[in-house]
């Protein structure tokens, strides 16, 4: 069952475990409010017809009027004068102040934007804008946009492109990289040597322990062999947790394993996921109705260098942080298109939005150079869309 206002899915066919709405009680609801505008068309209809009678009436005397002085004063050529003036047509398409919603409805096409429509947008789009309106800045609208990633080997972020629930991120967040796995087990093979060695001493030396007469001696190496069965014990620890780590990341699938977490901090499972063969970039969906979705930078307004831009994500687990700087440059790096920024990416700001300062999305954030400060890179967005063709088609 789909929640018709929140557009969260789940078993329950009454009332909605996310929003809690009754859907009987919705449905009348929505029901009454088709009846109410449904007769205040009506009702403007019948108003909006003696008006257009009455004007047609003066509209009637103005040209018998008009004609009675045209057959005193014709003109010698007889010729009919139209005029093309653009900004009078456009002045007499805006909507009056106080008009109807209808008459907004039916004008919108030409004027172009959602100036006086004041609707609330609906599904996922809307719960987010409800609960994390903010000041309404670019920034804002971007951030409930963004997305954190859990997996079993870390986390990440990304960001909704469409309506569709359609996601963009990292490779390297939702696929763990072979070469990290081959060295975690590196590690964990010689932290298990070591501790077999360390092992083997401390017995040795609670077996010399007893042929040790002197008693400030023996308080010494025991307090000795106590300190050091303590750290044998806090690396044991860390042992087993890599190897349960290792084996949960060889098990794990991401379809299964990984979540999506939105700013409101609700939760959805990936329903697809597709990889990109040569960039570190991936394409995900949830199951929603109505995403809200940042907007992309087109190819001719990319901006400058020393622009200000900000990066949206969830670094060491601080969900939905958002960071500033600037355009440090655009870079070719093994040959892929880089854009480089001098603000902060850190662990789980990977696969987040790189945007400008009206919400526009440049890239997406994936890496830093190790040891270094203020250097970081995204992919711009123009090659998701050479990776991903058509991925914002159905815009």
């Amino acid at each position: 069952m789909k929640c018709p206002k929140c557009g969260f899915i789940q078993t329950d066919n009454r009332e909605c475990t996310k929003c809690g709405i009754i859907f009987e009680k919705y449905e009348a609801f929505q029901e009454r409010k088709k009846r109410v505008s449904l007769q205040d068309n009506r009702s403007s209809g019948k108003g909006i017809f003696s008006l257009i009678t009455g004007m047609v009436i003066v509209a009637g005397v103005s040209v018998a009027v008009g004609l009675h002085l045209m057959q005193a004063e014709k003109p010698a050529d007889n010729t009919l004068s139209v005029s093309t003036d653009q900004s009078n047509l456009v002045a007499a398409q805006e909507p009056r102040p106080g008009a109807a919603p209808a008459q907004i409805e039916r004008l919108q096409p030409l004027l172009g934007s959602d100036q006086g429509r004041g609707v609330e947008p609906e599904g996922l789009a809307g719960q987010l804008a409800q609960n994390f309106a903010g000041t309404g800045s670019p920034v804002e609208s971007a951030r409930n946009a963004t997305v954190s990633i859990v997996t079993p080997w870390g986390s990440g972020s990304g960001f909704f492109i469409d309506r569709f629930g359609t996601i963009i991120t990292n490779r390297h967040v939702v696929q763990y990289n072979v070469d990290q796995l081959e060295w975690m087990e590196s590690q964990a093979e010689l932290l298990r040597d070591r501790l077999h060695n360390e092992r083997e001493n401390l017995d040795l030396m609670r077996r010399q322990l007893k042929q040790v007469n002197d008693l400030r001696v023996k308080q010494q190496v025991m307090k000795n062999i106590g300190l050091r069965e303590q750290q044998y014990t806090k690396y044991q620890q860390k042992l087993t947790e890599m190897e349960q780590q290792i084996t949960k990341i060889k098990q794990s699938d991401f379809l299964q394993d990984g979540k999506i977490i939105l700013v409101d901090g609700s939760e959805y499972a990936v329903s697809t996921f597709q990889l990109s063969p040569e960039q570190d970039l991936a394409l995900l969906s949830i199951d929603v109705y109505n995403s809200p979705a940042i907007p992309v930078v087109k190819a001719a307004e990319y901006p400058k260098q020393g622009a200000s831009v900000f990066t949206i994500g969830s670094p060491l687990g601080l969900h939905h942080s958002v960071t500033s700087g600037v355009i440090s440059g655009y870079r070719t790096l093994k040959g892929k298109k880089m854009v480089q920024v001098d603000a902060p990416i850190n662990p789980g700001n990977s696969g987040g939005p790189l945007i400008n300062a009206q919400g526009h999305v440049i890239g997406v954030n994936t890496m830093i150079i190790n040891n270094t400060e203020g250097i970081g890179f995204a992919i711009p967005f123009e090659t998701v869309l050479e990776e991903f063709p058509g991925v914002l088609n159905e815009q």
